[in-house]
């Protein structure tokens, strides 16, 4: 039961994730964008499909980054309004929004190592940085919303007025 010294609300460390949910909207936006932009003009696609840039397995990832960065930019501002709502739903989705996208730079990254144009990309200072924060922003904000009693007093159950449990 929630006592009136306990942390709830959106405040404290709390208010550090939508600032993030609406920056990584508008980054997988752009990176939808891009990729769309190498489909559709005859340069780009001329680049694409011959040597030395082609590879079989390109297109299948450049879809599949795509696609991900759109469905991650959805998933974003589904969790903005679960956010906002402070509902119960919120700290476990959160959690999964996570450490699918550890998964996804990982898988992303496997795949991309048998493509050289992406191998190149992947290799730089920026490639790198992409994996640490995806891994830092797991290995620092899963804990906290698990074990938060600011989480666990903000994203209450509906209607029993008990702290929500993720399991």
């Amino acid at each position: 039961m929630k006592t009136e010294t306990e942390p709830s609300g959106l405040a404290g460390w709390l208010l550090l994730i939508p600032i993030g949910l609406v920056t990584g909207t508008f980054r997988m936006s752009k990176v939808v964008l891009n990729t769309l932009n190498g489909f559709t003009t005859d340069a780009a696609w001329t680049a694409l499909m011959t040597p030395p840039t082609y590879h079989p397995l390109l297109v299948p990832l450049l879809l599949f980054q795509m696609v991900a960065s759109a469905l991650f930019a959805v998933a974003s501002i589904a969790l903005l309004y679960l956010y906002f709502r402070k509902s119960q739903y919120f700290p476990r989705a959160f959690v999964v929004y996570l450490s699918l996208s550890v998964v996804y730079v990982l898988v992303y990254r496997a795949v991309g190592g048998f493509v050289p144009a992406v191998r190149e990309v992947l290799n730089t200072r920026a490639g790198w940085v992409e994996l640490a924060v995806a891994a830092t922003a797991a290995a620092v904000w899963v804990p906290y919303i698990l074990r938060s009693c600011r989480v666990k007093n903000t994203f209450l159950a509906t209607g029993n007025g008990t702290a929500a449990t993720i399991r």
